[in-house]
């Protein structure tokens, strides 16, 4: 079973985790999931929402990945985008000071909308 769900709208990827968590169990398979976008891309500045509404619990290893994720995207000058986040997934992010870190959204056309922006810069 695939754990990301990924669509494309025009140059922009869209995740969306199927889990309601992201831990040491799942983060394997997660990144071997995005490994995909990564070998389409390649170093054309990738641009990735990744869309966390099932999302109900994250831990150490989860956040470590969210962070290796985007620092890999960045390598690229690409963008990662977190969308539709849970009150107690943003509490966890605001208490590690991680919500100044990532680019958080409300929803996926607030996010595509910046990342529009964005490739226009």
């Amino acid at each position: 079973m695939n754990d990301i769900e990924i669509t494309k709208n025009n140059d922009i990827y869209i995740c969306s985790l199927k889990n309601t968590s992201i831990d040491f169990e799942n983060v394997f398979k997660l990144q071997d999931s995005l490994t995909e976008i990564f070998n389409t891309t390649g170093t054309n500045k990738p641009a990735i929402i990744f869309n966390l509404e099932k999302l109900k619990s994250i831990d150490s290893s989860g956040i470590a990945f969210l962070m290796l994720i985007k620092n890999k995207i960045e390598e690229y000058s690409g963008n990662l985008i977190l969308v539709k986040l849970n009150d107690i997934i943003k509490k966890t992010l605001s208490y590690t000071d991680l919500d100044k870190y990532f680019n958080v959204f409300e929803t996926e056309n607030k996010a595509i909308d910046y990342l529009k922006i964005r490739a226009k810069e």
